[in-house]
């Protein structure tokens, strides 16, 4: 049930411009995995922008852990949002944040 309302309440606020999710990121339809910080979060074009520079900066130096991964873009951020909830609740590897 709270589930459920953290979602009713989430996805009016997914609707709404590229409100702050914290000092790193604003909300958007960019889907990625903060690898630093561990979690999934939907970011703006700029913050799917700046993963990605940190990403491949990573790779050059030859880092043993990525600092995130850029993973999809919806088409709306409530449609990222709902993504986000399903693989949290799965769990999901987070393989992605580590040289293969």
């Amino acid at each position: 049930m709270i589930f459920l309302l953290l979602m009713t309440v989430y996805s009016g606020f997914a609707q709404t411009e590229n409100y702050p999710i914290d000092w790193k990121y604003k909300a958007g339809e960019y889907f990625i995995f903060d690898c630093e910080r561990s979690h999934y979060a939907c970011v703006d074009k700029d913050g799917q922008d700046n993963c990605r520079e940190e990403r491949n900066f990573a790779r050059e130096k030859k880092l043993p852990q990525y600092p995130c991964a850029p993973l999809k873009k919806f088409p709306t951020k409530k449609e990222c949002v709902e993504e986000n909830y399903k693989i949290q609740d799965i769990g999901a590897q987070k393989r992605f944040c580590y040289p293969n």
